[in-house]
């Protein structure tokens, strides 16, 4: 037996691992990323909107580049070879499966495609505020800064009604979901 991450893993113990992932060959459905257009790879929401900012020359272009929201989407594939390359790992756990689902995000199909859109923009915000918002808001003033907050709030979620209504899907997100025993 070992301990991690606070709880006791016991032999035959088993153990389920869900996590933002990509399609086998690397694209995405993660509307916060770019997606796969018709055209070919296209800027997300988050950098179409500060483009906006930009050219409504509320920020400067520095500031966009600095405000950012890193991501790296792992396929099946890598999170498998993790798994199965590492000693440690290998010796502890038989995997049982590792799979990729799209699943919808923003709240049932059944909900209006705009109130899902919405709420994925609200989760964008709940995650990623901090690490998009901070390097734009150096030295204002409070009111500056609840001013220009409120706006890519809004202009984010513009883009992103723009990019989903009148789809015939709505937004969606890749996971990957481990599935392994311990030894």
């Amino acid at each position: 037996m070992r301990k991690k991450n606070g709880l006791w893993i016991v032999s035959g113990g088993e153990i389920l691992c869900v996590m933002v992932g990509a399609r086998d060959d690397g694209t995405t459905s993660n509307p916060y990323v770019r997606y796969q257009g018709q055209d070919g790879p296209q800027p997300c929401a988050i950098s179409r909107t500060l483009r906006r900012l930009v050219d409504m020359g509320i920020i400067d272009k520095g500031d966009a580049e600095r405000a950012q929201a890193p991501y790296y989407f792992r396929t099946c594939e890598e999170v498998e070879r993790v798994v199965t390359t590492d000693e440690a790992l290998r010796e502890a756990y038989k995997v049982h499966s590792v799979e990729h689902f799209e699943v919808p995000l923003g709240g049932p199909p059944s909900e209006p495609l705009e109130t899902r859109v919405d709420a994925v923009a609200d989760l964008f915000w709940g995650i990623h505020e901090n690490c998009v918002t901070e390097p734009l808001l150096g030295n204002k003033t409070e009111e500056e800064k609840s001013d220009l907050t409120e706006t890519l709030k809004k202009i984010y979620k513009e883009e992103l009604r723009e990019e989903y209504i009148g789809s015939e899907k709505g937004p969606t997100m890749d996971v990957i979901m481990l599935a392994a025993q311990r030894k």
